[in-house]
């Protein structure tokens, strides 16, 4: 009887796999398969701050040695 049980719950297992698995989306055969590719935006520019002065770059700004070294 446990061997019958064992195969039931197989069985619903496997089908929910397959079921699973082969519900992603398809494209139907008309669907057209061409890319069109969108044109490249123009790269924005800004008219430069005559006034102001620019912000130094602090990306690769040197920090200080946090360790303590005897």
């Amino acid at each position: 009887m446990k061997n019958v049980l064992k195969i039931g719950v197989l069985a619903m297992a496997l089908g929910l796999f397959v079921a699973a698995c082969n519900s992603g989306t398809k494209s139907s055969s008309n669907a057209d398969t061409t890319e069109t590719a969108a044109p490249a935006a123009a790269p924005a520019t800004t008219a430069p701050d005559s006034g102001a002065a620019a912000a130094p770059d602090t990306a690769n700004a040197a920090t200080p040695d946090t360790t303590k070294a005897k």
